[in-house]
């Protein structure tokens, strides 16, 4: 097998947590191998944000992964959209940018995780970004990655957030305050000047240092000596090769294929890796548990008045909208696909809202049914209700011993049922602010759970036939101070290997009420500071 050369840190993984890190790195002079499975992103389907549905449902861009039969969901198996690309998911999400909330993390801390409560975490996130609200107690303004306030020239848009004020909702302005609990607004994304702004757009194409980026690079194994990381096995031009690293090999794969890697090293639980014939380098049996996502449930109602995304396939309408976009970077092309949203209390009861909602001003069909299926046939919108923190915990595994097979990810959907109590509470919710005057007014028909009337077992029986996964796994080399119940330590490294950190969302111990695209991105900050400190 040849080898590759030689570097002080070998990063795996160029998605939303891999560039950060090995960007961060780079700028100390220190030689990085940031290694990526996926090809360049360097085409107009990743940078106009308008274009993020088709590249998303571009399956030479994704790994095209399915869960396994969720038993709780009529055995149905669920797509499970993964960037295989440059900039990772960060190149083919929505680009909506939340963080989560305070309690999210101080949970973390509060369960033994000392370092990442809110406050210790809140100036990571600030450093990655370039807000344009400018800096505040909550928002930095030099950091590579822009982010902009949403906006939408959509009247239903408008609509939507004075239904939810008719409801009794407050308007939030800025989603990163503290101090929301009930509230719906305009998300901020990341978007700079009308272009998608990826980790690999903000982190990877500036000035200065940066790390040696190999494309369609898959690694099949992390080369293990006595205990310790020294470099990584990969496939390149159908070539087996090896990189050695110096100093750290740093594992930025995401929640599904982070733990694929361990366990194709070695690196699980003893029984499940003698079962595949695999040589057993370290017993972890967290490896791959603790599975979390966020459910989601597709509301849908058609409209009378053509105020919607619908407009733009009109053959004129959408050429103006495209000329727009190449002339000034303006229009919907330039806005993201959810611009308005918010967090709500599935119930008044609770202290913290559990339920978020992603409000596309277009009808649109659910990801892995094909291109075609995600275009509107007519005018209406969607409301897409996540379940923001469920209880049911899942897991990733190996299929076989063959690294090109797909693994196994049983996320156990509703095998807690207190989570479809609470998502069917947070659809009833929505649709009482679809009932109000600003929308009744344009609403034509409900086209799920219909009719107006729908009782909760109804409702409930709907989920289990159309929920669908939201793409945001984490928690499986989950964080925490012991080997015995935790992947890595507090400084992200192995419990019981050296030279070898998971910096991305699978350290997660809990899933945080809100998109993972910026948690992922503040996680790399905060390990490329550690390994800094580190030497």
């Amino acid at each position: 097998m040849p080898r590759f050369e030689t570097y002080h840190h070998i990063v795996v993984g160029a998605g939303a947590a891999g560039c950060v890190v090995a960007a961060r790195l780079a700028e100390q002079g220190r030689r990085v191998l940031l290694l990526e499975a996926g090809p360049s992103d360097r085409s107009p389907l990743f940078s106009a944000p308008g274009a993020s549905a088709f590249a998303a449902a571009a399956r030479r861009f994704n790994w095209g992964y399915e869960t396994e039969p969720q038993a709780e969901l009529g055995g149905r198996r669920l797509y499970m959209s993964q960037g295989r690309v440059v900039g990772g998911g960060g190149s083919i999400n929505g680009m909506v940018y939340t963080r989560g909330f305070p309690h999210d993390y101080d949970a973390w801390r509060d369960a033994g995780c000392d370092g990442w409560g809110y406050s210790d975490l809140l100036r990571y996130f600030r450093s990655s970004e370039n807000n344009e609200r400018g800096a505040s107690e909550w928002h930095g303004d030099r950091g590579p990655l822009k982010v902009s306030k949403g906006r939408s020239s959509l009247p239903i848009c408008q609509r939507i957030l004075e239904a939810a004020r008719q409801a009794g909702f407050v308007e939030v302005d800025d989603f990163a305050r503290p101090d929301v609990v009930d509230g719906f607004g305009y998300y901020d994304f990341t978007i700079g000047e009308g272009r998608r702004m990826s980790s690999a757009a903000a982190f990877l194409r500036g000035s200065g240092a940066r790390p040696l980026l190999l494309k369609q690079a898959e690694v099949t194994r992390i080369v293990l000596q006595d205990h310790r990381a020294v470099g990584v096995a990969f496939r390149h031009q159908g070539q087996e090769q090896i990189a050695h690293a110096e100093g750290e090999v740093i594992l930025c794969a995401g929640a599904i294929n982070t733990p694929r890697l361990l366990m194709l090293s070695g690196v699980g639980s003893a029984d499940d890796l003698r079962g595949l014939g695999l040589p057993v380098r370290l017993d972890q049996p967290h490896v791959g548990r603790n599975l979390q996502n966020h459910l989601a449930y597709k509301l849908a109602f058609t409209t009378h008045a053509p105020i919607t995304g619908y407009r733009y396939l009109h053959p004129v309408r959408g050429a103006l909208e495209a000329a727009r976009y190449l002339v000034g970077r303006r229009g919907f092309l330039a806005e993201g696909s959810s611009p308005v949203g918010g967090f709500f209390r599935s119930d008044d009861s609770l202290a913290h809202a559990d339920m978020q909602l992603f409000a596309p001003p277009v009808l649109v069909g659910m990801l892995g049914s094909g291109l075609r299926a995600l275009l509107p046939t007519e005018h209406g919108f969607s409301w897409f209700v996540n379940q923001g923190q469920p209880a049911s915990r899942g897991f990733v595994t190996l299929r076989s011993a063959d690294p090109s097979e797909a693994p196994v990810i049983e996320p156990r959907y509703l095998s807690e049922p207190s989570d479809l109590e609470a998502l069917a509470r947070g659809v009833e919710r929505m649709r009482e602010v679809a009932a109000q005057p600003a929308l009744a007014k344009v609403i034509s028909r409900e086209l799920r759970p219909g009719p107006e009337n729908a009782s909760p077992a109804e409702v409930k029986a709907h989920i289990r036939r159309f929920a669908s996964n939201h793409f945001h796994p984490v928690g499986t080399c989950r964080l925490g101070p012991a080997a015995a119940e935790s992947v890595v330590d507090l400084q992200l490294r192995v419990h019981g290997l050296a030279g070898l950190r998971i910096a991305d969302a699978s350290v997660m111990p809990g899933l945080v009420n809100g998109n993972i695209n910026a948690p992922a991105m503040m996680i790399a900050e905060k390990a490329a500071a550690m390994i800094s400190a580190a030497g």
